[in-house]
């Protein structure tokens, strides 16, 4: 084998390599930078990373995890956060009126709210991001964020007893799967909805405002109507 390659291997395994990927990268296999949340209820109250290392459960009568902070990202690290089940208002993560929250890589069930909710922000710009979570089997929406301006890629909502995921106006809703819900994605106007699957939704598989961008979705199967909006652009979607 010849020397070059074999030195371009050598500084491969040798020196880390950041990735950028949708998943938190761990550099050369430390700890990541930021803070471990290793027991529920927590509240974040400044902002910056905090990350999980296995999963948690969280006890009846309070939200699990409640981000009182703008510009915090939360990690799951492929993890899950579990509710209790039953009735009453608790969320799996609470948002409370805050802006840039990202929450990223996991599975948030079984919580008698919803398992991710923003109160309290109507008309704000959250500019929230989230990213690859699975949300199943909570008591009312999976995900949803009241403020505008949010982004939304790559989560599964399902079996959640209203809203697979909603979010506020001009938000960006990209690659979801919103199945077995309610509802399966709600968009605010002025949302951009882009290669979306939603189907078998008991009533609606996606339910924009007006003037919404809703391009290569699958709304299929749905019980009421595959997509209902109005005065919205609607292109290459099979929705029959």
């Amino acid at each position: 084998m010849p020397r070059a390659f074999m030195l371009i291997i050598s500084m491969l395994l040798y020196f880390p390599v950041q990735v950028f990927a949708d998943f938190y990268v761990i550099p050369g296999g430390g700890p990541p930078a930021g803070t471990e949340i290793r027991s529920t209820p927590y509240i974040i109250s400044s902002p910056g990373m905090y990350f999980l290392k296995k999963n948690l459960s969280c006890p009846a009568g309070t939200h699990c995890i409640t981000i009182a902070a703008d510009d915090v990202t939360l990690d799951l690290m492929g993890f899950s956060l579990s509710g209790s089940g039953g009735t009453g208002n608790f969320d799996g993560i609470h948002i409370v009126q805050r802006k840039n929250v990202e929450v990223r890589n996991g599975t948030i069930l079984n919580f008698q709210r919803n398992g991710v909710m923003e109160s309290g922000a109507t008309f704000l710009e959250g500019r929230h991001r989230m990213i690859n979570l699975r949300l199943y089997g909570n008591g009312v929406n999976g995900i949803s964020l009241a403020s505008e301006l949010n982004t939304i890629i790559g989560c599964t909502a399902t079996h959640n007893a209203s809203t697979g995921i909603y979010s506020g106006a001009g938000s960006v809703f990209r690659d979801n799967v919103c199945s077995y819900n309610k509802f399966g994605l709600m968009a605010a106007h002025y949302a951009s909805v882009i290669g979306n699957s939603c189907t078998r939704n008991s009533l609606i598989g996606i339910f924009c405002g007006p003037q919404c961008l809703i391009v290569d979705n699958v709304a299929i199967l749905n019980g009421s109507r595959n997509i209902y909006t109005q005065a919205s652009v609607l292109e290459r979607n099979l929705a029959p």
